[in-house]
């Protein structure tokens, strides 16, 4: 009978536990994992920059819709990157009718470099007037740093970025060249389904 008694206890404590463990958990999800950028996959992308000085200043805040086009070789409305050794060259190309946002980034060490080199620029388009803000110094930073592994079918490029960057920089007008200060964050999203890439 005392056999009989510590195995039913073992029993019901053993139930107990695997009850407990298979408990239902928004957090346990692995595909969207607390503090993963891929719980905001799909959302649009954002920016809230300021240009100072110039014939179009002011304060620019808005969405980007997340409309990702992958072809073997071409990527529209997005954010890659390329692996070489130890560090990533991000791409960046959002846009929507009336502004192109593009750029490119050394990603080294947890590090992106300033806007005072070749390695790192960033890019304003406004249409219908064409006006071009290129940079030619200031600083980034990048955080909430996520990449994929790979990008389907498209070969040039290793994988899919998302993070937010934070700029302070001086932009020279690609068509007269008057220089602007725009500073500001900028959100881009991983899209939709990512995992399918």
């Amino acid at each position: 009978m005392k056999y009989f008694k510590k195995t039913s206890y073992l029993i019901l404590l053993i139930a107990l536990s695997f009850l407990v463990g298979c408990t239902s958990d928004d957090d346990s999800n692995p595909s969207n994992p607390r503090g993963s950028q891929l719980e905001f996959a799909g959302d649009p992308h954002t920016y809230n920059f300021t240009i100072t000085g110039g014939e179009i200043a002011g304060d620019y805040i808005g969405e980007i819709e997340n409309d990702l086009t992958v072809t073997e070789l071409l990527l529209a409305n997005y954010s890659a990157y390329m692996q070489f050794g130890n560090e990533k060259d991000i791409s960046l190309n959002i846009f929507k009718e009336n502004l192109i946002i593009g750029g490119s980034f050394n990603y080294a060490n947890g590090t992106i470099g300033s806007l005072d080199n070749n390695a790192s620029n960033l890019s304003f388009q406004f249409e219908p007037s064409a006006i071009r803000y290129n940079s030619v110094s200031g600083s980034m930073q990048l955080s909430e740093v996520d990449f994929t592994d790979s990008l389907g079918i498209n070969t040039a490029y290793t994988g899919l970025a998302a993070y937010e960057i934070s700029f302070n920089g001086t932009f020279i007008n690609a068509l007269n060249g008057s220089e602007v200060q725009i500073e500001g964050p900028i959100k881009v999203n991983f899209p939709e389904n990512v995992e399918q890439y």
